[in-house]
């Protein structure tokens, strides 16, 4: 069983820049990935029940970052708090670490996907200190990670 301090949650807070710039979702306490299962159901003649098949995934996840001003990603989600940025400014890219070290003790390394997202601000929530907002991921590439420091880095 992995501990919920293995699941590694990223958001670049530069998304326009030239490099990416990590900060951890850390300061929250949800973590659920819903998968979205899109199906086409098909009614064949000869099945006595109908087929569901699957066309795609869409996967998201509800998210929350607590108020604490020297975290760099409440920074960033605070600013897009702020800013309620709409089309291309709402998209950024998303790190999320699998815990599974697939290297060798000496060096971990991690399956990871690397997404392009959208994010959208749900809520300000000023009495429980957190800003709640939606990850909805547009595109994903399966990656291996190392994270050294607390600082993710793709292996290429």
């Amino acid at each position: 069983m992995f501990k919920k301090d293995k699941w590694l949650l990223y958001l670049d807070t530069t998304p326009s820049g030239s490099a990416r710039t990590w900060a951890r979702i850390g300061k929250s306490t949800l973590h659920t990935l819903n998968m979205n299962a899109e199906t086409e159901t098909f009614d064949y003649i000869e099945d006595e029940i109908p087929t569901s098949v699957i066309s795609r995934y869409q996967p998201s996840m509800d998210q929350e970052i607590h108020t604490y001003e020297d975290d760099a990603c409440y920074t960033y989600i605070e600013s897009m708090a702020q800013n309620l940025p709409v089309g291309d400014d709402a998209f950024t890219n998303f790190l999320y670490i699998f815990p599974r070290n697939v290297g060798t003790t000496e060096a971990p390394k991690f399956n990871a996907w690397l997404c392009e997202a959208t994010i959208t601000i749900s809520s300000i929530e000023a009495v429980d200190h957190k800003i709640s907002f939606n990850i909805a991921i547009n595109s994903k590439e399966a990656v291996q990670v190392t994270v050294s420091g607390g600082v993710p880095t793709i292996v290429p």
